[in-house]
């Protein structure tokens, strides 16, 4: 299945099945995300306007040395 972790400003919380709007530490995040992820699992960073690109490489760059290797940033359109 998948597991959310999204981005608000400088806040991140995991969203998933079990776990839902829960804090999460930048430094702990991919061990956190890799403990609950089964083999085939994914993740799927989502972040808004006020997240900044360091943060959002950090919490991918902890994803990866965590051994999480699907990983995806999901975007949406802003309105006209």
């Amino acid at each position: 299945y998948e597991i959310g972790v999204r981005l608000v400003g400088s806040e991140m919380c995991i969203r998933d099945r079990w776990v839902d709007g829960s804090p999460v530490d930048a430094h702990r995040v991919g061990q956190q995300v890799a403990d609950m992820l089964s083999d085939d699992g994914s993740v799927v960073i989502q972040a808004d306007r006020e997240s900044t690109t360091g943060l959002l490489i950090e919490v991918m760059d902890r994803l990866r040395e965590a051994g999480v290797d699907k990983v995806a940033v999901a975007a949406s359109r802003s309105g006209p």
